[in-house]
């Protein structure tokens, strides 16, 4: 099963939580767990809460603060949540620089995975198809690597490329023993939300079916407001009605 993953301040999913709304699936901001520590402790440390299906990536922040968190924001970071998977350091749109990135990261990340049953994703970038798939390839030698068991596919490859479905069969054909997560919603909902149902994808994640009034798939929606995660309030009605819709729209029996 294709899973949604809710990104959302920890105000909300306090809402969520209480009327039974959380789901097993979610993209957590290191930055944000962070800095509401406790908050998010209490959400998301209780693993009896959580069933078989538990998927709790910890995203490293690099749309939302311009570059990704450092080692040791992660660190404290997961001894907050007890993530299943930690997103490896990216930059976004460019590809000798997330090469570096992820290869001067991955001993130390990885350490992290020892005593824990978390894992990594490689997020590989570029502006162009081609730069996307040259990416990859170079990740590949990491392929016997245990703790590295996600692809994560950006959504600005839909405004450079016009769709994701090319990216998500090369990293398929790149090594097909990796689950792949599309990162965020596009300006293509449409796209976004048939590529998510392919069986080559696991899950994506996105915060505008919390953000918006009435979520639609045609839907032309503001950008989110920078305030949001601090401001946002917790309405029953409109996010149990968005949730339920996209939950449907993106999960499909494999």
């Amino acid at each position: 099963m294709a899973q949604f993953c809710i990104v959302a301040p920890h105000q909300l999913c306090e809402g969520l939580k209480k009327d039974n709304l959380l789901g097993t699936a979610h993209l957590l901001l290191a930055h944000d767990v962070v800095k509401y520590a406790t908050a998010y402790h209490n959400l998301f440390h209780t693993d009896n809460m959580w069933s078989a299906h538990r998927l709790i990536i910890l995203d490293n922040s690099v749309v939302e603060t311009g570059n990704a968190v450092d080692l040791g924001m992660i660190k404290e970071a997961m001894s907050i949540v007890a993530p299943t998977c930690i997103v490896l350091p990216d930059v976004y749109e460019k590809v000798h620089e997330t090469i570096i990135s992820c290869d001067n990261a991955y001993d130390s990340w990885s350490a992290l995975c020892v005593k824990t049953e978390t894992t990594l994703m490689m997020c590989p970038q570029g502006r162009t198809l081609a730069d996307f798939v040259y990416c990859a390839e170079r990740f590949k030698r990491y392929e016997a690597f245990p703790f590295i068991q996600w692809w994560g596919v950006p959504r600005n490859l839909v405004k450079n490329v016009g769709s994701r479905r090319d990216a998500i069969k090369i990293l398929h054909a790149i090594n097909s023993e990796r689950s792949i997560h599309l990162l965020g919603f596009s300006d293509n909902m449409i796209d976004d939300v048939l590529c998510a149902r392919l069986p080559e994808v696991a899950s994506i994640d996105s915060a505008v079916p919390l953000r918006v009034d009435n979520f639609s798939i045609n839907g032309s929606f503001r950008p989110r407001n920078p305030n949001w995660f601090e401001t946002a309030e917790y309405d029953y009605a409109r996010l149990s009605t968005n949730l339920d819709y996209v939950r449907r729209l993106v999960t499909t029996e494999k």
